[in-house]
């Protein structure tokens, strides 16, 4: 663990890691960086875990080629048809998306359910128009005020 984070550890057997986290018992998320090293390589992991209050953390599911996750920006290449985000929630949520954007299109719809990580599928046009495109995608708590939102850029081909 790179970071003073006395709540997060992690233990190895083998090739495997074991993360344990203790009950965050505050209202924020709160972060955490591993380190794994092999044969002189360094490869990071950020652990995070919601507070108390309402949370919607959105992460990739699993390596994509074309695709990168900073912040809350999502950026694709042009050539990207599929892309996956794993959404941990702590609140039943709904995706909602700028109408205007036709190049882009949720797999599936509706309320997903609080505490249950889901992937999230994206369907995409290839970007053939010579310039970057974007949209907004809000993940919205479905009976509250509560939201966060990830700013979608697709690079031209």
């Amino acid at each position: 663990v790179l970071e003073e984070a006395n709540w997060c550890t992690v233990s190895q057997t083998g090739n495997e890691l074991e993360i344990t986290v203790t009950e965050n018992a505050e209202v924020e998320t709160r972060t955490a960086a591993i380190a794994v090293r092999s044969q002189g390589q360094e490869k990071q992991i950020s652990v995070k875990q919601a507070g108390k209050e309402p949370s919607i953390l959105v992460s990739l599911d699993g390596v994509q080629e074309g695709v990168e996750l900073i912040g809350k920006g999502l950026i694709l290449n042009g050539n990207v048809l599929t892309c996956r985000l794993k959404i941990a929630a702590t609140v039943d949520y709904e995706v909602v998306m700028e109408e205007y954007a036709d190049w882009i299109k949720i797999a599936a719809t509706g309320v997903r359910v609080a505490e249950e990580e889901t992937t999230l599928t994206f369907e995409l046009q290839p970007n053939e128009t010579g310039e970057s495109r974007r949209t907004e995608i809000l993940l919205k708590q479905a009976e509250g005020d509560y939201y966060t939102y990830l700013s979608v850029v697709q690079q031209a081909k």
